[in-house]
């Protein structure tokens, strides 16, 4: 079977009445014999959405139903962000260019950057993502950083970020800060759920696991 292109804009043009956009940690907690509790972390995060739309006419409601229907269930992915934060805080209502290339990481957590906007601010809880890799994989983290601001020649220095980076080198790489969005499947055969309210409107609710 050939290898499907991620569906980008699948909900661009959807209104989202309710969204649950969050981590989902992979830690394990035990209790030894002498009764203290022990944690592990098998792995990092994944982030995990749930998306309920504002009521739709049914006409609308069928074209992203067959949105979802070329995803072939989990077979293809799609983008999805988090509709709260679409855009840096500091930038909304402002016209800047996106994009700007990772130059150096350290700690597994830090990033900085150069040939971003020179008038770029980041601020806690604003969304930075990147493809890395040879698939290509998709990180999506948010700022930690209390801020930081770009240089009048478009550096950026020392954003903190998690979850942690990835465990490769990912110097080169473009980032995202409009839209920055995660690869999402859908989350298991039941997804996808549809309710009509009063006679002429539907209601879906997308339920979506971040792929890779």
């Amino acid at each position: 079977m050939a290898v499907l292109t991620p569906l980008a804009g699948l909900l661009d043009n959807v209104k989202i009445a309710d969204q649950m956009f969050v981590q989902k940690r992979r830690d394990q907690y035990s209790r030894s014999a002498g009764g203290s509790i022990y944690g592990a972390n098998l792995g990092g995060p994944v982030w995990q959405a749930t998306y309920t739309t504002a009521p739709m006419p049914h006409d609308e409601a069928i074209n992203l139903e067959v949105g979802i229907d070329e995803l072939d269930g989990v077979m293809r992915h799609f983008y999805a962000y988090d509709f709260r934060r679409a855009e840096p805080i500091a930038m909304r209502g402002l016209i800047f260019p996106d994009g700007g290339l990772i130059t150096g990481t350290s700690d597994g957590r830090f990033i900085s950057a150069a040939g971003v906007a020179s008038n770029l601010v980041l601020r806690r809880g604003d969304y930075i993502a990147f493809d890395y890799g040879e698939k290509p994989y998709r990180y999506l983290g948010r700022v930690v950083t209390p801020q930081r601001q770009a240089t009048a020649g478009g550096v950026i220095q020392d954003i903190e970020v998690r979850p942690y980076l990835p465990p490769i080198s990912v110097i080169g790489s473009t980032l995202i800060f409009k839209k920055s969005s995660a690869l999402f499947s859908l989350d298991g055969p039941d997804a996808v759920s549809q309710q009509s309210t009063n006679g002429a409107f539907t209601v879906l609710t997308i339920n979506a696991v971040q792929a890779f």
